[in-house]
């Protein structure tokens, strides 16, 4: 398992954080956790370069409710972006993921 730390800093209104590039490796799925007191979107990016993005996973969440999320990696690199979709600034946002290879638990 892969730990990845995320972000504890609110968006303003219809603003979009974006998490580092990961590299698959051995890794077969990312799994993760968001809040966030505003609706929103959370995108999982996939690509076979690490520039150009050619598969999303789109999740869309719901205000002052946790979500989580668990996707299957198929492409060498991936992204999580998060975008505050609303027209106000967020006062609560966290979002932290790790990613795994089959068999871990």
């Amino acid at each position: 398992m892969a730990n990845f730390r995320g972000s504890e800093t609110a968006l303003k209104k219809e603003t979009e954080w974006t998490s580092q590039v990961g590299l698959r490796e051995r890794h077969d799925t990312l799994q993760g956790i968001v809040f966030a007191d505003k609706v929103g979107k959370i995108f999982i990016d996939q690509s076979g370069d690490g520039k150009n993005w050619d598969f999303s996973e789109e999740i869309v969440t719901v205000a002052s409710t946790g979500k989580n999320f668990n996707v299957a990696l198929v492409a060498p690199y991936w992204r999580i972006r998060y975008k505050n979709t609303t027209n106000e600034d967020q006062v609560a946002f966290r979002i932290s993921a790790s990613t795994q290879a089959g068999g871990d638990s």
